[in-house]
């Protein structure tokens, strides 16, 4: 496929706002995609049978300048089957505080090298990149099923009210018992607290739940207009630092699992070890 195909292909798949420019004047064409779609538009790219961009070569992060006043990201695609190249560009305005570093979506989902380029682009230029294609890819399926039949809209409002508590408490103990999270904020490790993130998280849940028809499991779940967020019922964190302790639902039987898959391989480790062992004589006769 030439450039201009690609560049309709993801215009018919995505809309024409997916692209918002391109640069054809360099030795390698470029297309400037909206930011907030990089992750979609390199899964479609990887996925589609007529493109098969199956490797993702290099990810740079880039400083455009203080007159600039923006950063980006570049990524340079390879479709092996296919022997093409490609460059796609992601860039936002940044006002270049320390306490407002530029954050792009990461594609580590999409290309598992990914997450070893996207941390040099943080060590390297300080462009952070959120890991949000999972949970807007579960808002999708939740979407799909609240829009199918009795039974499914069932299973969508089941999944919720089974979840709900387990997600929230997946960001961790609150701030004044999570030793770690201050340090980590101090230092740009996390560029939020447990309860920042938590926070965040209910608010766009409690509003995404609407669209879906369905309600969130917890009867103390309100909007406070005073401090401009929800506020939400009581965490149960024994059950957390339960399973933390290794005693959770399905703790045992992970734990079976992995034995048995030890157990299992055990022929593949001795005749391995037979097999060096062997090769090991053979070059010490040879010698």
């Amino acid at each position: 496929m030439s450039f201009a195909d690609i560049k309709a292909l993801l215009v018919d798949k995505f809309g024409a706002d997916v692209i918002i420019g391109e640069e054809t004047g360099g030795l390698q064409p470029a297309l400037l995609v909206a930011p907030d779609a990089i992750t979609r538009v390199c899964l479609e790219l990887r996925n589609n049978p007529k493109t098969y961009f199956d490797f993702l070569s290099c990810l740079t992060g880039v400083d455009y300048g203080v007159e600039a006043g923006k950063f980006g990201v570049v990524y340079h695609l390879t479709s092996m089957p296919y022997q093409l190249q490609l460059v796609l560009k992601i860039s936002k305005e940044n006002d270049r505080d320390e306490d407002n570093l530029p954050t792009f979506p990461s594609v580590s989902s999409v290309y598992r090298t990914a997450d070893w380029h996207e941390r040099e682009a943080y060590d390297l230029v300080g462009i952070c990149k959120e890991e949000s294609f999972h949970q807007r890819q579960g808002f999708e399926l939740l979407l799909t099923l609240s829009k199918g039949n009795e039974a499914q809209k069932r299973m969508c409002q089941d999944a919720i009210n089974r979840w709900w508590w387990p997600s929230i408490m997946m960001f961790g103990p609150p701030d004044d018992e999570s030793p770690n999270t201050l340090q980590s904020v101090k230092w740009k490790i996390k560029r939020f607290t447990n309860d920042e993130l938590r926070q965040k998280f209910v608010d766009v849940s409690a509003e995404q739940v609407k669209l879906l028809g369905m309600v969130l499991p917890d009867k103390n779940l309100v909007w406070n207009e005073a401090r401009g967020h929800y506020d939400f019922g009581a965490i149960d964190w024994n059950e957390f630092w339960n399973v933390v302790k290794g005693n959770g639902p399905c703790n045992k039987q992970r734990l079976e699992t992995r034995k048995k898959a030890w157990e299992d391989g055990a022929w593949v480790r001795e005749a391995a070890m037979a097999y060096a062992e062997k090769k090991k004589e053979k070059n010490v006769k040879a010698a």
